[in-house]
């Protein structure tokens, strides 16, 4: 018989030499951990097979994270690569902002990338660099800073000069009216920017200078938008043309804003004087700008300019400090109070904050309103409750918003049921024109725009039609009126105070204005 014979030594021997072919290709150093198995399988001997089964292990490594200086939370550990978010524990001071480094150099924000390497973090309160802007109208100035912080130390800001003109004083950031002396305190914060009046020189006033356009007065713009009209005095020069729009008109520059530009003379407002003609140009705002320095620069004849910086607040202290009285008094309070709490409600609606986004508005001689003025607004506007009743129509809510900007207007929201898909319309005050626009496939909107001070208890009727056809009556007191009887914490994102101190002043701006106008 024959004899079979087992080779088990050569198996050492081929796993050696089988081996690198097959782990080829199945290892790859991509940053991550990784684990691979490996199985090599060969014949043994006639009818018999073996397999050796290979395993390994790839571990990306931890690099350490050393915290310095305190006042800062980083993860101890972590791969290169990964990102890495780091916590300022500590307060952060007003006119101070957190820089973090990472190896002794600076980075944005609070995170980075992490190094193959050990690293170290700090945090350091470090001083916010404001600026300081001038408007010094062709005029020149030395030695005043562009920028400060709030470490640095209390410094006046040095007259400007201006060829043929004396300087008549600086207005701007944190001043009424106009003042000779501009003194920055140590430890204040914020942009700011600073504009130079002059007055020529020889005695003259600024209106009595024959040789260009001079500003005169103001008024205020209290119909459906809040504003002021600048007059002025265009005397005859050779050359100029004040009749051509692209020669001679006004440019209205508020904070960067020049949407009120190209504004010509209008004779509506314009008004004669012992003689003289005085041309009015109108600027609208918002009713959170009242205290914005608006730049007026008359454009004139051949390249020629002149300017003025004024604003409502400026206007309202003049009047204040006055000798009226009355009810023109109340009216001129009543448009204070409203700008200072349109500020403050519309700041906290929109998450802008006071003296960044608009120059602060002052409140007049009050403090918040008190429980008996705002039980007052409540009753003088129950009468204005809003009217909806959608009956069977296919409208499943209606809502409402006031807007308060520079024109006060209604919104009125029309919620559809779900999925319908017929068409919605809606006439305003008995007109036939459909103004109900379409927001979305479940949403319309109906505008009720430009109410002024003293329309805004006018009651307006909508008539929808959504299958069904059914009445909405609403007026601008409408609001005033759900605010004030809310129950709910916070509206809109805004606290109940505040909007029953923003939604009181509204009315108050409304019953003064009535007032002066003898209709109440």
């Amino acid at each position: 018989m024959r004899t079979r014979r087992f080779w088990a030594f050569v198996i050492p021997v081929l796993l050696l030499c089988l081996v690198p072919a097959f782990i080829t290709g199945a290892y790859a150093d991509d940053g991550a951990d990784q684990s691979a198995t490996v199985t090599i399988g060969f014949t043994v001997a006639r009818r018999q097979t073996a397999s050796v089964v290979i395993g390994f292990t790839k571990t990306t490594p931890l690099y350490s994270i050393t915290v310095s200086g305190g006042n800062v939370e980083a993860p101890s550990t972590a791969k290169a690569g990964d990102t890495v978010e780091l916590t300022y524990t500590g307060d952060i001071p007003a006119g101070y902002v957190v820089v973090y480094s990472v190896n002794g150099k600076a980075i944005e924000g609070n995170t980075f990338t992490m190094l193959s390497e050990t690293v170290t973090v700090t945090a350091e309160l470090t001083p916010i660099t404001y600026t300081i802007t001038y408007n010094l109208d062709s005029g020149t100035a030395t030695g005043n800073p562009t920028s400060y912080t709030i470490e640095s130390d209390t410094f006046t800001l040095n007259a400007p000069a201006k060829e043929g003109y004396t300087f008549k004083g600086w207005s701007g950031t944190d001043i009424t009216g106009t003042t000779d002396t501009v003194t920055i305190a140590e430890g204040s914060t914020g942009n700011r920017e600073y504009s130079a009046s002059w007055t020529p020189k020889g005695g003259k006033s600024q209106e009595d200078d024959p040789s260009k356009p001079t500003f005169r007065s103001h008024s205020l713009i209290l119909d459906g938008e809040i504003g002021v009209n600048f007059y002025m005095n265009l005397p005859t020069l050779s050359g100029v043309d004040y009749d051509d729009p692209d020669k001679c008109y006004m440019e209205f520059d508020i904070n960067g804003d020049k949407s009120n530009a190209l504004k010509y003379k209008d004779a509506d407002i314009s008004y004669t004087e012992n003689g003289n003609t005085y041309y009015g140009f109108r600027c609208y705002i918002s009713s959170v700008q009242m205290a914005e320095t608006i730049t007026a620069v008359l454009h004139y004849g051949d390249g020629l300019t002149v300017s003025q910086d004024y604003s409502v607040q400026e206007y309202l202290d003049a009047i204040l400090d006055g000798d009226l009285s009355g009810a023109a008094k109340d009216l001129m309070i009543a448009i204070q109070n409203y700008g200072y709490y349109a500020q403050q409600l519309l700041s906290k609606a929109n998450n802008w904050t006071i003296g960044d986004k608009y120059a602060a508005m002052e409140r007049a001689n009050q403090s918040d309103y008190d429980s008996t003025e705002i039980a007052r607004a409540k009753e003088n506007t129950a009468q204005y409750a809003i009217s909806r009743d959608v009956g069977s129509s296919q409208i499943q809510e209606v809502q409402y918003s006031l807007l308060l900007d520079s024109k006060t207007t209604i919104n009125v929201y029309l919620e559809v049921n779900e999925g319908y898909t017929g068409t919605v319309t809606a006439t305003l005050d008995g007109g036939t024109t459909n103004v109900a626009t379409k927001l979305s496939s479940k949403e319309y909107l109906v505008q009720i725009r430009n109410i002024p001070a003293h329309e805004l208890s006018t009651i307006h009727t909508i008539n929808v039609t959504a299958g069904e056809s059914f009445t909405v009556k609403v007026a601008a007191l409408s609001y005033v009126y759900t605010v004030l009887n809310s129950t709910a914490g916070s509206i809109g994102g805004v606290d109940i105070a505040t909007m029953r101190n923003g939604v009181t002043a509204l009315y108050e701006y409304y019953d003064a204005a009535m007032t002066y106008a003898g209709r109440n």
